[in-house]
């Protein structure tokens, strides 16, 4: 099995300018906010003491870091469109509840299980294939 590849936001230091002192403001507390405006290096970023932040770059890119539990609600309808490559990592199980209907419309799709697969139907299943069809069952050898 290959090991799950982590995706780290970048890091303010790794593209922090030199920061005028009117730009970072601190609290006793430890939370840290930064307003960029220079030319080309616009930034707008919040930091947490326990190490979450929010931050909008200058090429329009919005990074979030979560430490602790994250947890979004949406009160009505929401959308997500990624115009280019989007992988998605979980680094323990995951669940995904449909309580409607559940539409997945793909060009080509490919499964890979390192462990068994079963699947469930409480009711009838309808499988159409305009094309071939191949099963090729083996016991592999231990």
């Amino acid at each position: 099995m290959t090991a799950p590849q982590i995706i780290d936001a970048p890091r303010s230091e790794e593209i922090n300018p030199e920061l005028p002192p009117e730009a970072i403001s601190r609290t006793e507390g430890g939370h840290v906010t930064e307003t960029i405006d220079t030319i080309g290096l616009e930034r707008y970023k919040r930091n947490h003491p326990s190490g979450s932040s929010i931050e909008l770059d200058a090429a329009g890119g919005h990074n979030v870091v979560v430490v602790g539990r994250g947890y979004r609600v949406v009160h009505k309808d929401d959308a997500l469109t990624v115009i280019g490559d989007c992988n998605i990592t979980v680094n323990g199980d995951c669940t995904t509840v449909v309580q409607g209907h559940y539409k997945l419309d793909v060009g080509s799709y490919e499964l890979v299980t390192h462990a068994d697969k079963k699947t469930i139907v409480t009711g009838n299943e309808e499988k159409k294939i305009h094309g071939s069809q191949g099963v090729d069952v083996s016991r592999s050898s231990q």
